[in-house]
């Protein structure tokens, strides 16, 4: 092969230089291209995937409602708390990074320590693709920010509010609770949550690649705090309702207990307790039956409290004056195949000794002469068989039959409180009617909201003149002589019922209930009680649920201002016992 000539290899070597020139020029190119489409035709697009990566939407927080009693205490507010979380992200586990591998390793056993938490646990939060994952909720702002100075990788918080109930157990069937979200969940808490649940607003905040705050953006939503509720109860008789109740079920060994506290004179519930109650600021150990507010979900047969509308519908009907005599001999009556049974002989007595000895029998002849129609009516009308309107969650209307199946025995039974179903707040109502002159309320819990006109379901003098009997029924004759007080008048009526069974009534299982009102002649409050299978001997509603009207009323009246009308010698005595 011949040799190349020197003028050859120096035009070789020239092509070569040439085309390494332009292979440079057209790398250079290129990459000048590039970076123009770049600048020119995918800017916004990149700009926009880095601010996905930097500028987060920050949630803020905002507050829920405050709820306050009648007085302006607060029953339920909402505590600022830091809630931990973290961007799992960041968090590159499987690395190849023999260095990096270490480090993740020591802060996620240093995290796990700080936490209190399995390292298990964590480290399967960590290992997913997401990027916000809780890892501690409602914590001391003391105790979070410690944690954040300590720079774990993703590490961040976010201000929560916690709801506290000041008064726990007391108020705790009223209020009922919020979950961890601050989302209602029982009572009004639920009830009323879209007007207690506050609005978040939203903000956009710049952060580093380890996810701290560089500085914060635009605000996009501003937060709206939730509205306030200002309830009718008066925390003070609340305390007392909730004291006597728990002390009546403790003493008694009772399976239950529920009692409501009403204005009247406008149908405010001042008051409404249960037994069993629970805590809400501490719900480890909840059972749904200590949750049920008894006072409005639970129905049973009220027995003789029924019988002051009996009455008032026999006065009111004209058909019977309060004077009027019935011959209730020989103490029992005999309807059909049924037997109605007072417990002795009471011989002769009038509407108010019916009344005070809670005779059936003369109840029972009454209640026939005035016929199903009316019977039905009487107990229509004040209320029983329907909804209160109170608007609480899972208040049951209970049951009134209609009148056209009755015959006598049916009236007769329900004279004297057999054969419907009624809720210790409707029986709080229905006695109001008798306490505000034949006007029955409507029944209001929140302060402000619209209500419906009363009722005029007696003549003024109808309700005095069952007023008079129920004096009577707690008079020393009477079946409620436990019920009276020393430096109030007063008046109630005493029930004592059997519980029914899955074969009919259960011969010893009761329920004791006592509705009473004071002062008789213009009544500042109406209490219903309800004692649910009390243990022992005593199980009437004179021996049982009369004395928690008496000890309520001893304290609660003079606490809202109620003046006595009774004198007594030993006025000091009685305060100095209370």
């Amino acid at each position: 092969m011949a040799k190349m000539t020197k003028a050859q290899a120096v035009a070789t070597d020239k092509r070569r230089l040439i085309f390494v020139c332009a292979m440079l020029l057209l790398g250079v190119g290129v990459v000048l291209g590039k970076l123009l489409h770049i600048q020119l035709v995918q800017r916004d697009f990149l700009l926009d995937q880095g601010d996905r990566r930097t500028i987060r939407a920050q949630a803020l927080p905002a507050m829920r409602g405050v709820v306050y009693d009648r007085n302006g205490v607060p029953l339920a507010i909402s505590t600022p708390m830091q809630s931990l979380w973290i961007n799992p992200s960041l968090w590159d586990l499987d690395t190849d990074d023999p260095d990096l591998e270490a480090e993740l390793e020591q802060q996620m056993h240093a995290l796990a320590q700080d936490l209190n938490m399995d390292l298990a646990l964590l480290e399967s939060r960590l290992r997913t693709n997401r990027q916000f994952v809780w890892l501690r909720r409602m914590m001391v702002p003391e105790e979070a920010n410690a944690l954040l100075a300590r720079n774990y990788l993703g590490l961040s918080s976010r201000t929560e509010y916690r709801r506290y109930y000041p008064a726990g157990e007391v108020t705790a069937h009223v209020l009922g609770f919020t979950n961890i979200d601050g989302q209602g969940l029982e009572g009004l808490e639920r009830a009323f949550d879209s007007v207690l649940a506050p609005r978040h607003g939203s903000q956009l905040q710049l952060r580093d690649v380890r996810g701290r705050v560089v500085r914060d953006l635009e605000e996009v939503r501003p937060p709206v705090d939730g509205r306030d509720l200002h309830l009718t109860l008066d925390l003070r008789l609340q305390y007392l309702a909730h004291r006597e109740l728990k002390q009546a079920m403790q003493a008694t060994g009772a399976k239950a207990a529920s009692v409501v506290v009403m204005d009247p004179r406008t149908g405010e519930v001042l008051a409404m307790a249960n037994q069993p109650s629970f805590n809400p600021n501490n719900r480890a150990q909840l059972s749904p039956e200590a949750v049920r507010n008894r006072a409005m979900v639970d129905t049973f047969e009220p027995g003789s409290v029924i019988k002051a509308f009996t009455l008032a519908e026999a006065v009111d009907s004209g058909k019977f004056s309060p004077d009027q005599t019935i011959d209730t001999s020989p103490g029992r009556m005999q309807i059909s195949s049924h037997i109605v049974s007072d417990f002795r002989d009471y011989g002769v007595l009038d509407l108010s000794g019916i009344m005070a000895k809670s005779s059936n029998v003369g109840t029972s002849k009454v209640a026939i002469e005035l016929g199903y129609e009316a019977m039905w009516n009487t107990l229509w009308r004040t209320g029983f068989g329907q909804p209160s309107g109170i608007g609480f969650p899972g208040e049951m209307p209970g049951s009134l039959p209609n009148h056209s199946s009755w015959n006598d025995v049916r009236v007769a039974t329900l004279s004297y409180g057999y054969g419907l179903q009624v809720s210790t707040l409707q029986l709080a109502r229905a006695y109001s009617a008798i306490a505000n002159d034949g006007l029955l309320p409507p029944v209001g819990l929140i302060q402000g909201l619209p209500l419906e006109p009363q009722r005029q379901v007696y003549q003024p003098q109808t309700a005095a003149a069952v007023r008079d009997m129920l004096a009577e029924a707690i008079g020393p004759n009477g079946t409620a002589r436990r019920a009276d007080l020393p430096l109030y008048s007063a008046g109630g009526k005493t029930g004592t019922v059997h519980k029914v069974g899955r074969s009919g009534y259960i011969e010893d299982s009761y329920r004791s209930l006592f509705v009473g009102m004071a002062p008789i002649d213009n009544p500042a409050l109406v209490v219903a009680v309800m004692i649910d299978e009390p243990g022992g001997n005593q199980y009437y509603g004179g021996e049982v649920a009369a004395p928690i009207f008496a000890d309520f009323m001893n304290r609660a009246l003079p606490a809202v201002g109620v003046a006595p009308d009774r004198h007594q010698n030993n006025v000091a005595g009685v305060i100095g016992g209370q």
